[in-house]
């Protein structure tokens, strides 16, 4: 949820309802995903010939993404840039013989507009702990699906979602693929961090 500090319970929202109703076999919640699919992605991510086949898989996981919430075209931008300000940002944590991050950014605008349109309320309509959920789901699906082209068994956190100053930072890990898209009019970013050490 949305900055909620004490807060230890965490309620499934229609999305993930839907979303998740079978586990995985890893019992992870991977959402729709596109099965067991090798890729010549190496890892770690190191060289830049290495970030570039990571950000193309990734393009490729988060359009398979959008088209599974039917939420409309979307388009992978060729630079990743962000714009300094207040944004939302959802993140898994991947654990196995690579550790990172898989984190989703966008600002309020668009956090709340993608929170509409997967609960059907008005614009302005979605709460705060609506906008945690659906946002945190996003990141969970798109992490599920990256989690399969990982090497080696993976684990994947639950959702972590939280607002923070662009760019976003991830403790003790480096960015090493970072993906921008426009959505209706509107942008968003993906990235994947690195653990350091």
């Amino acid at each position: 949820m949305l900055n909620s500090p004490g807060s230890t319970e965490r309620r499934r929202s229609p999305v993930q309802a839907a979303v998740c109703a079978a586990d995985t076999p890893t019992g992870a919640r991977d959402g729709p995903h596109r099965g067991n699919r090798s890729t010549e992605t190496d890892f770690p991510v190191t060289t830049l010939q290495a970030q570039s086949q990571l950000a193309a898989e990734l393009a490729t996981i988060v359009g398979e993404v959008w088209d599974s919430f039917l939420l409309g075209d979307l388009a992978a931008l060729p630079e990743a840039t962000n714009v300094p300000g207040l944004v939302t940002c959802a993140n898994v944590s991947l654990t196995g013989v690579w550790q990172g991050v898989l984190m989703v950014e966008c600002d309020a605008e668009v956090a709340d507009k993608l929170s509409c349109l997967l609960l059907g309320t008005k614009p302005g309509e979605a709460t705060a702990v609506d906008i945690a959920d659906t946002l945190g789901e996003i990141a969970n699906v798109i992490g599920g699906n990256l989690k399969n082209v990982l090497p080696g068994p993976t684990l994947m956190s639950l959702p972590v979602v939280a607002r923070s100053m662009s760019p976003s930072r991830v403790k003790d890990a480096v960015e090493v693929c970072s993906v921008a898209f426009r959505w209706d009019d509107v942008a968003l970013r993906v990235i994947v961090w690195s653990a350091q050490g």
